[in-house]
């Protein structure tokens, strides 16, 4: 989870990104993210294998996606034009499931019988699958990136530089909406079931 959590950091940090050192800066962002990559498929491994009732398989899938995004976000790194773009992406295919993913995981684990409605399991991917859609056919619109060209200055090198179109804030604010709400469930469901642990006791 640290891992997770520190290339998550630094992928928001990558736009604004100065150069530190060169190759030596690029070796510590793809050396971490490729460490980020290892634990979270070796936990969704584990999780995946000892989880008989298959009660966690959302979780399982929030760490595939996750490793689906740092993966190619390393691709975008190192791969020349056009593969970079193709890798920005196949990354934003993690990023934009992501959300989803951890919100199914947070209702299933929180036993709410909204897991099985309609909103949770149809409505909520409304918007992600419109974002790849436009992601995919943005050449024809520039819905979801304005502008691509190499430009952005990281580890002495210039990568590619994606300039956010509207449909790309509305991707974002609704993905971090239901972060935050998986997050509130998750932390909810956590703190009750303590309370109810020392009750017991």
């Amino acid at each position: 989870t640290i891992g997770v959590f520190c290339v998550i950091f630094l992928i928001f940090k990558l736009p604004k990104a100065k150069p530190l050192g060169g190759v030596a800066s690029m070796e510590f962002y793809i050396s971490l993210s490729s460490i980020s990559v290892f634990m979270s498929l070796m936990l969704a491994a584990m999780i995946r294998k000892a989880d008989i009732r298959r009660e966690y398989l959302w979780f399982v899938l929030v760490m595939a996606a996750t490793a689906t995004w740092v993966t190619f976000s390393i691709f975008f790194i190192i791969l020349p034009d056009p593969y970079a773009f193709y890798a920005a992406n196949l990354s934003y295919l993690g990023i934009i499931a992501m959300p989803i993913l951890l919100l199914r995981f947070a209702l299933k684990f929180s036993g709410s019988r909204a897991a099985g409605s309609f909103l949770a399991t149809w409505a909520v991917w409304l918007i992600p699958s419109l974002s790849v859609l436009l992601m995919l056919t943005n050449a024809w619109h520039q819905l979801f990136w304005t502008n691509v060209y190499r430009g952005t200055l990281f580890a002495g090198n210039f990568i590619l530089t994606l300039e956010f179109g509207p449909w790309y804030w509305v991707h974002t604010i609704y993905s971090y909406a239901i972060i935050l709400v998986a997050i509130v469930i998750l932390v909810y469901t956590t703190y009750k079931r303590k309370m109810h642990n020392i009750l017991l006791l």
